[in-house]
C-alpha cells in the first residue's frame, strides 16, 4: 500500500479587499500632491527683504516668493538677482533700463532715451527704521505713482544726500544686462552706485526670478488717507507707458 499523502497545514487568511474609490483617490491625491510640492519648490523660491530700499512696495523683513522661471527682464518687473559685485548676496530690485537703454535720473526724476518715466504725486508718507533710535530713524517723503510699461507702481522720494538736487546722472545699459532702481529711490543701493560709484548693471546670468504679486500700488500701512489720491493717480494712467528704443 502506498503512504498517504501528507496532510497540508491549514492557513487561514483573509479575503482580499478591493481598495474603495474613495482610498484611491486619496492615494492618487496624495501623489499628486507630492509630485505638485516639489514641482512648486522647483519653481518657486522665497526670500526675506533685509532692508527698506524697496519700500513701500516691499516692507522690511516681508517674504516674497519669486519664480525661477520668469528671467526675461521687462521694464517696471521686480526681480531678484545676484549682487553683480557681491555674487553671495542678493538683492530685489525693479528693472527700469534694458540694454542700450541710457537712463538719467535728476530730482527725482528717470528719464529713458530721454523719455521722461510718467508719474502722478500722490502725497506725503513715512515710515520708521526700527533698528534706529528716536527721531533718527523716521524717513519722511513724498509718494508717486509710476507707470513704465505694463506697470504701476508706488515710488517713495526722500531728499538725503544720496540724491544731489538740481545734478543729473546718466548711466548707459551695457549689452547683455539691465539696470535697477529700488522703489525707496533716495534710500537704496542700486545700479546708480555700484561700481565705486561708476554704476552698472545686471547681467542677465545673475538673474533669480521676478517676484510674484504685488502688480498693482497698495499703500504703505498708515497711508490710508491717501486713498483718495491713490486712486485719483490711477486714474490718469498715460497713454504712452514706454519709452523709445536706444538711438
Amino acid at each position: 500500500m502506498s503512504e498517504p499523502a501528507p496532510q497540508q497545514p491549514v492557513v487561514n487568511r483573509a479575503p482580499k479587499r478591493k481598495m474603495g474609490w474613495i482610498a484611491r483617490i486619496l492615494v492618487v491625491g496624495g501623489s499628486l500632491g507630492t509630485v505638485m510640492g516639489v514641482g512648486l519648490a522647483i519653481v518657486f523660491a522665497a526670500f526675506k527683504l533685509p532692508a527698506a530700499s524697496m519700500w513701500p512696495t516691499l516692507s522690511v523683513g516681508e517674504r516674497v516668493f519669486v519664480n525661477r522661471l520668469a528671467k526675461q527682464p521687462f521694464r517696471g518687473s521686480l526681480v531678484v538677482f545676484r549682487h553683480p559685485e557681491h555674487r553671495q548676496s542678493t538683492f530685489a530690485k525693479r528693472i527700469v533700463g534694458l540694454a542700450g537703454d541710457t537712463v538719467a535720473v535728476k530730482d527725482g526724476q528717470v528719464t529713458i532715451n530721454g523719455w521722461k518715466v510718467p508719474r502722478c504725486m500722490v502725497g506725503r508718507a513715512s515710515y520708521r527704521d526700527e533698528e534706529m533710535p528716536g527721531n533718527s530713524g523716521r524717513h519722511d517723503g513724498t509718494l508717486f505713482v509710476e507707470w513704465l510699461g505694463i506697470a504701476s507702481y508706488l515710488v517713495f522720494e526722500e531728499k538725503t544726500a544720496v540724491a544731489v538736487e538740481g545734478e543729473t546722472h546718466e548711466w548707459k545699459v551695457a549689452p547683455g544686462q539691465y539696470f535697477v532702481l529700488g522703489d525707496n529711490r533716495n534710500n537704496s543701493h542700486d545700479s546708480r552706485q555700484w561700481f565705486a560709484g561708476a554704476g552698472g548693471g545686471v547681467p542677465l546670468e545673475d538673474t533669480l526670478g521676478r517676484i510674484v504679486g504685488h502688480d498693482t500700488p497698495q499703500l504703505p500701512p498708515g497711508a490710508g488717507d491717501l486713498e483718495p489720491a491713490l486712486a485719483a493717480c490711477l486714474a490718469k494712467r498715460p497713454a504712452e507707458t514706454d519709452p523709445p528704443a536706444p538711438k
